[in-house]
């Protein structure tokens, strides 16, 4: 089994941080295109292969800021979308505790025991996580992706690559433009902060 060097990379601040924002395509702000541009600084040195990226603006913005001065190519990838919030879209946790307190508590608890008023239930969205998984390990000639996404999709991704169960989603979770390089095989593997 070939192994891949996966180098996960978190958007960088968009006008909705703070809030849950799914599937809300929001852009980066200046903050967010300076965090990009930090990002792309400390990875200037890695060999990448080929990037994946979620469609959403402040992912693929991010990608682009990335992958353009290194012509690497770039590929967008649905399955990495956030999770859609559904009714949660644009409020902050404490919004949506004043309104859904039960729910709210069983979410930080067992995500993929609640769905989300008009929202994308938890194992639809580990669905898709893991199929994109399954479809990389098949993907022979590239060793060093670059994977540009969500704090959700990538604390999913690293959820099924260390085998972790569901109630370490939210520690899983990656700060804004942060750097996480993830040694894999698609039987497991062994991640390290950049």
């Amino acid at each position: 089994m070939i192994k891949k060097r996966l180098i996960l990379v978190r958007h960088g601040h968009c006008d909705k941080s703070g809030t849950y924002c799914g599937s809300t395509d929001a852009p980066l702000t200046k903050k967010g295109r300076s965090q990009a541009l930090a990002v792309a600084e400390k990875i200037a040195s890695v060999p990448i292969s080929v990037c994946y990226y979620s469609p959403l603006r402040r992912a693929s913005q991010t990608a682009r800021i990335l992958c353009s001065s290194r012509r690497i190519r770039a590929l967008p990838a649905p399955a990495l979308k956030e999770i859609d919030f559904g009714l949660w879209e644009g409020l902050t946790y404490s919004e949506i505790a004043a309104r859904w307190p039960d729910l709210a508590e069983r979410w930080l608890a067992d995500p993929a025991g609640v769905t989300i008023p008009g929202g994308e239930p938890f194992s639809a969205f580990s669905g898709r996580i893991r199929r994109f998984l399954q479809n990389l390990s098949k993907e022979g000639s590239a060793r060093n992706i670059l994977i540009v996404a969500h704090g959700g999709s990538l604390a999913a991704l690293m959820m099924e690559i260390l085998g972790k169960p569901v109630s370490e989603f939210f520690k899983l979770l990656p700060a804004l433009a942060s750097i996480q390089k993830v040694d894999w095989r698609s039987r497991g593997g062994s991640a390290e902060p950049c």
